[in-house]
């Protein structure tokens, strides 16, 4: 390794140099992966699919990007699924990966015979432009669009925001609400939507606390039981603890006599 006649230390330029133009290739690599191509095998709702890669690879699930659906069991889900389904399921398409969202899913751009499935959904009035903040989303035209002509879910006046809904009654995925929040969710949506939010059940449990207290004579002896009674919203709010009546514990006779 040469050296720097003037500091006497190693020249480290070159190799750094080098190692960034072996990086490149595997950079651009990575960059060309995040775009593929395979086939529509399922269909979970308007903003959600399964491709599966043509190199053989077990489907992927995909988000589409830019755009918020209806939830599944809110009124206009299931027609929003249905469009997206006739639009994409068991086509040809290509998947331009964008990032990974907090649930493992791909967020990412899906093109079928060239047009983007996110702005069809958005245009024809089955999905929002994905808003954030104050920025109104990359659809933001197409929704307005497909509100001024009424079409799909904007034919109702104020349709609700799958965000607001889910702020009101929680998810519609059993792998998100558990066994018993799927039936629930289930037997309301089977029903037309839901009426009300969903309540969890109160779960009420004794408790005893033992107290101390120090006797004429100096020794500390448990002479007193206090019961509390702890009452809580499963998942929801923190214990609440109500106090109950001082309970005695019974002496017996002569004992408080000196020996």
């Amino acid at each position: 390794m040469a050296l720097s006649k003037e500091h006497g230390r190693p020249v480290t330029w070159g190799l750094l140099v080098l190692g960034l133009l072996a990086l490149a290739p595997a950079a651009h690599a990575a960059t060309r992966a995040a775009a593929w191509q395979g086939t529509v095998t399922h269909v979970t709702d308007g903003d959600t699919l399964w491709v599966r890669p043509h190199k053989g690879d077990a489907p992927r699930k995909i988000r589409l990007d830019g755009i918020d659906a209806p939830e599944i069991c809110q009124a206009y889900g299931t027609a929003s699924r249905d469009r997206l389904a006739a639009q994409a399921q068991g086509k040809l398409v290509q998947v331009k990966v964008r990032r990974m969202d907090v649930y493992g899913r791909e967020l990412a751009h899906v093109l079928v015979n060239g047009q983007d499935l996110g702005g069809l959904m958005v245009q024809q009035g089955q999905a929002w432009s994905y808003r954030y903040r104050r920025d109104p989303g990359p659809y933001a035209q197409l929704e307005a669009h497909a509100q001024a002509q009424r079409l799909g879910l904007f034919a109702d006046a104020q349709p609700e925001r799958p965000r607001d809904f889910r702020i009101r009654h929680g998810t519609c995925h059993p792998e998100l609400s558990g066994a018993a929040g799927a039936a629930g969710v289930a037997g309301v949506a089977a029903a037309g939507g839901f009426a009300a939010p969903l309540r969890p059940k109160r779960v009420t449990t004794p408790r005893v606390k033992k107290l101390q207290t120090v006797s004429d004579r100096g020794g500390v002896k448990p002479t007193t039981h206090r019961a509390v009674r702890v009452t809580r919203q499963a998942h929801l709010a923190p214990l609440h603890v109500t106090p109950v009546k001082h309970q005695k514990s019974p002496r017996k006779r002569g004992a408080h006599r000196a020996k």
